[in-house]
């Protein structure tokens, strides 16, 4: 059973991520002990990491493939930190599998889930419709937005586009 604390890592872990893309290394820092239920909604998404974050700097150092097993990310920084070695599977990007999370959202939140993408806006989806009361549905909409700007545009639009109330999750 997941406690308050274990969704406060989650969720911190789904925030730190711009893209809800990265590897699976950086799936684990930030996610901490709670790495093992995120991992339920990551995905490789075909991509290797062009960067890899440094823990000494905190700087993204440059991922340079010399061949197949010979792997380093290399600082660029003032702080001339060593040559980290890496693996293949260690730049393999990961991506959040929205759908899985939006169904799991729903089903948590005993909401029915009906799952549809919302036009024009970038990482929004319709996750399902909660119906408070007989004769009320509303949509469920779940958006991940990092600027305030963003998420001011996505809510303004969703309110031009949404012909009823409807409830946001961010």
């Amino acid at each position: 059973k997941t406690n308050t604390k274990t969704l406060k890592q989650f969720w911190h872990a789904l925030e730190g991520v711009h893209g809800l893309a990265t590897v699976e290394a950086e799936w684990m820092r930030l996610a901490g002990s709670e790495h093992d239920m995120l991992r339920m909604f990551l995905r490789p998404n075909g991509s290797l990491a062009a960067s890899y974050l440094c823990t000494r700097c905190g700087c993204a150092h440059e991922v340079i493939t010399h061949n197949e097993v010979d792997i380093v990310a290399v600082c660029r920084c003032e702080a001339q930190c060593s040559n980290i070695p890496l693996k293949k599977p260690d730049t393999i990007v990961y991506e959040v599998n929205r759908s899985a999370l939006g169904k799991a959202v729903a089903a948590a939140l005993k909401i029915t889930a009906d799952e549809a993408p919302v036009n024009g806006l970038h990482q929004t989806a319709r996750i399902g419709f909660c119906s408070p009361f007989a004769g009320y549905r509303f949509p469920v909409v779940l958006t991940f937005q990092y600027e305030p700007e963003d998420m001011r545009v996505t809510v303004e639009r969703l309110e031009a586009t949404m012909d009823t109330a409807f409830v946001l999750l961010a």
